[in-house]
């Protein structure tokens, strides 16, 4: 391999295992949303942990990579305060809806029309949209983002 290729090769490694922990996780928070649902039957609790979730995770992964004097900068820091307004925002608006109604329309009607089989289904639908998000993180993180510019940003 070249220099070149060997630099980009090592510069991928972090981003790639960085990819990797989101996935588990995301993984993670829907496997947990689909047990909450299973255990009280209220399919609203499926996008409050989503939204929760991600939003943390986001939160998290806008941190990373932390900086060699170990303080993340000022775009890192934005960028996790924005996620975590808008996490606690869309998160508190579907928690207060699921306290009232319970139910999300959208998911009930699919479990009645999946009827003996809407359990297993519904975990595999929730694990699917965990696909979706770690697509969407691993593009908006991709390295032409990573090594752009100082666009002179000042906070």
């Amino acid at each position: 391999m070249t220099l070149l290729a060997e630099d980009c090769a090592m510069s991928l490694l972090p981003l790639i295992l960085q990819f990797v922990v989101m996935a588990l996780a995301v993984s993670a928070v829907m496997a947990i949303a689909w047990f909450i649902q299973r255990r009280t039957g209220a399919t609203g609790w499926i996008d409050v942990c989503w939204t929760f979730g991600t939003g943390l995770i986001a939160c998290l992964a806008s941190l990373v990579p932390v900086p060699p004097d170990g303080t993340a900068s000022a775009r890192q820091i934005v960028v996790a305060i924005l996620v975590a307004i808008w996490s606690l925002r869309l998160g508190g608006h579907l928690l207060l809806r699921t306290c009232k109604a319970g139910d999300d329309p959208r998911y009930r009607d699919l479990i009645d029309q999946w009827g003996a089989t809407a359990s297993r289904r519904m975990f595999l639908q929730l694990q699917r949209r965990r696909q979706l998000v770690c697509s969407w993180q691993s593009r908006s993180r991709s390295p032409h983002i990573i090594r752009a510019p100082n666009l002179g940003l000042r906070i």
